[in-house]
C-alpha cells in the first residue's frame, strides 16, 4: 500500500514548531522550525578495517573521522580509505560548505562540527560523524553556527545516548531540534555580522595568546638571571665558608649512610667566584639535605585509609605549596608501611612520569608522608631555604627529566636526585633572591591570570554574541521582509 502523500498545510504543521513549545520569542517575520524540516543529515561510512591505509596511493580516498574536526578541517594525520567500498556514491563525498558533526565521541566532543571551507582533493567521511546538509535556501553558515551554539551549550550531550565512553547522537533526535528561521536576506546579515564580531574578537585572542605562549620564555628568563647571579650584589663571602659546617653539625643526628653521603657529596663541591666578589657554592643536592622516598599503605586494608596523616601522591607535586593532600592516611597506616613524617619545609621532587609530572616541585607547608614515587629533600638545618631549593628545581626542570632513565619509563631515583647539581649562595643572598623571584614571579602570574580571563571572556561574548543572533538581537532584523514562513512553504513544496 503506497504512503499517503502529505498536503503542504500537513508538512508544514509538522515542520513549525507550535507556539507552547517555541523556547522564546523571535521578530515576527521569523518563524520556529524542526530542524529537520530545513536540514538534511548523512551518515558516513563505517568502513572494515582492511579497507583503511594511513598513506595516499592511487585507488584510496582521504576519509574525514572525528578527529579531524578542529576549529577548521584539521587534514595532517590522514587516514585513507579504498574507494571500491564507497560503492560509487557521490553522496559520501565532502562538498565546500558542508558541516561535518561528530555524531559519536566523548560526551565532552560529540556534537562539535566544523564548517568545510575548502576541499583540497576528494574526501569521504567515516561512520562516527554526520554531514549536515541544508537545504539550498537556507544559509550554510547559518546552521554552523546555530550547530556551534547547540555544542557550547551543551544541549548535544543532554540529548546523546551513553555506551561505555562513547555518547551518540540520534539523527531522529537531532531533526526534531528548534531552529529559530529568519528570511533569507537576515540570514546572510546575521552571518556577516557574527564573522564581523568574531574577527575582532579573534584577533584580541590572538593577542592575548601571543603573551601567554611567551610566559614560560618571561618565567625562564627571570630563573636564568636569579641562578646566574645577575638579579643580586650582596656581598658576604664569610657567611658562605660556614654553610656546610653547619650543615654537617646537622647531619650528626642521621643514619651512618645518610651522613657518609653528606660528607662524600660535600667534599665534592667547589666554589663560583663572581667579579664583584661574592662566592657561591657549587654542589650537589646531596651535600645540603637528605634524599628520600616513600611509600603507598597496602590498598587492600581499608584501616590504612581516610586517617589524618597526610599522605602525597606524585600528581600533587606540581610546581606548588602543599597545604592539604586528597588522601590521607592512619596511624594503623603509617605503622604498617614504609612511609616517613616529613617536615614542614621540605622540598618534593617528583620522580616518574611521561608527561609533565616526572622532574615537577613542590614545598611541604604541612607535616606529610608521600609515596614512593616522590623524592622527598630534607633540609631543616636552615642553611638552605626550602623557597630557594624549590625554585632551583623549577628553574632546572628540564634538566632534572632528563636524568632518568630505565627500558621503561624514564624515571629518576633518590641516588639521582642526590646527585642533581645546585649552586648555594650564602642565606642572606638567598632570601634576597627568593624575594625578587616571589614579586617577580608574582607578577607574571597575575598576568597569565588576566590572559587566561580574557580568553574565557571572549569564549563567553562569542556564546553570547551566537545566541542574541538566534533571538534576532543583533540589530540586522527588517521587519518589512517576508516572513520565513513562506521561505518554509517553498522549501517543503520543492
Amino acid at each position: 500500500m503506497a504512503k499517503k502523500q502529505l498536503t503542504i498545510e500537513e508538512k508544514l504543521q509538522a515542520a513549525l514548531v507550535p507556539v507552547e513549545e517555541q523556547p522564546y520569542k523571535v521578530p515576527e517575520n521569523w518563524c520556529w522550525v524542526r530542524l529537520g524540516a530545513v536540514v538534511g543529515f548523512e551518515r558516513g561510512i563505517t568502513f572494515p578495517a582492511v579497507a583503511k591505509e594511513s598513506v595516499k596511493r592511487e585507488g584510496n580516498i582521504y576519509c574525514v573521522r572525528t578527529a579531524n574536526i578542529q576549529e577548521e578541517l584539521e587534514l595532517d594525520n590522514g587516514l585513507y580509505v579504498d574507494e571500491q567500498y564507497m560503492k560509487g556514491n557521490h553522496s559520501k563525498l565532502v562538498k565546500t560548505g558542508d558541516i561535518i558533526l561528530s555524531s559519536a565521541n566523548s560526551r565532552e566532543l560529540v556534537g562539535k562540527s566544523v564548517f568545510v571551507r575548502d576541499v583540497p582533493f576528494p574526501m569521504t567521511f567515516g561512520g562516527f560523524v554526520l554531514n549536515v546538509r541544508p537545504n539550498e535556501s537556507i544559509n550554510n553558515k547559518l546552521v554552523f553556527l546555530y550547530l556551534r551554539l547547540q555544542f557550547l551549550l551543551g544541549n548535544f550531550i543532554v540529548g546523546a545516548t551513553q555506551t561505555t565512553n562513547i555518547a551518540n547522537i540520534n539523527t531522529k533526535q537531532l531533526g526534531e531540534y528548534k531552529f529559530s528561521l529568519p528570511p533569507v536576506q537576515e540570514q546572510s546579515r546575521i552571518v556577516a555580522r557574527i564573522e564581523s564580531l568574531f574577527a575582532k574578537l579573534d584577533e584580541a585572542k590572538e593577542k592575548i595568546q601571543e603573551v601567554l605562549d611567551g610566559a614560560d620564555l618571561r618565567r625562564a628568563a627571570i630563573l636564568h638571571q636569579a641562578f646566574t647571579g645577575k638579579l643580586t650584589t650582596i656581598k658576604n663571602a664569610d657567611d658562605v665558608d660556614g654553610i656546610f659546617p653547619s650543615i654537617r653539625q646537622w647531619g650528626k643526628d642521621l643514619s651512618n649512610k645518610d651522613r657518609k653521603i653528606l660528607i662524600e657529596e660535600q667534599d665534592k663541591s667547589e666554589k663560583i667566584h663572581f667579579q664583584d666578589g661574592r662566592e657561591w657554592i657549587k654542589c650537589t643536592i646531596g651535600a645540603i639535605g637528605r634524599v628520600s622516598n616513600g611509600s603507598t599503605p597496602s590498598r587492600k586494608c581499608s584501616n590504612y585509609w581516610d586517617g589524618n596523616i597526610f599522605w602525597v601522591s606524585s600528581g600533587e607535586v606540581s610546581n606548588n605549596v602543599i597545604t592539604n593532600t586528597k588522601e590521607r592516611i592512619t596511624q594503623e597506616g603509617y605503622e604498617n608501611s614504609s612511609v616517613k613524617l616529613l617536615p614542614v619545609g621540605t622540598v618534593l621532587i617528583a620522580m616518574i612520569g611521561e608527561g609533565k609530572t616526572r622532574g615537577q616541585s613542590a614545598i611541604l607547608d604541612i607535616e606529610a608522608t608521600t609515596n614512593q614515587n616522590i623524592a622527598a629533600v630534607i633540609i631543616n638545618h636552615g642553611k638552605v631555604l626550602p623557597k630557594f631549593l624549590w625554585f632551583w628545581f623549577q628553574f632546572n626542570y628540564t634538566k632534572n627529566r632528563e636524568k632518568g632513565a630505565g627500558s621503561g619509563p624514564q624515571a629518576l631515583n633518590c641516588q639521582r636526585v642526590r646527585e642533581l647539581e645546585f649552586v648555594c649562595p650564602s642565606v642572606r643572598e638567598q632570601k634576597e633572591i627568593v624575594r625578587l623571584l616571589d614579586n617577580l614571579l608574582s607578577r607574571e602570574q597575575s598576568t597569565v591570570t588576566a590572559c587566561e580571563e580574557a580568553l574565557t571572556t571572549i569564549d563567553t561574548l562569542k556564546k553570547s554574541i551566537l545566541a542574541r543572533a538566534f533571538r534576532g538581537e543583533l540589530g540586522t532584523n527588517d521587519p518589512s521582509e517576508v516572513s520565513a514562513k513562506e521561505l518554509l512553504q517553498e522549501i517543503l513544496a520543492s
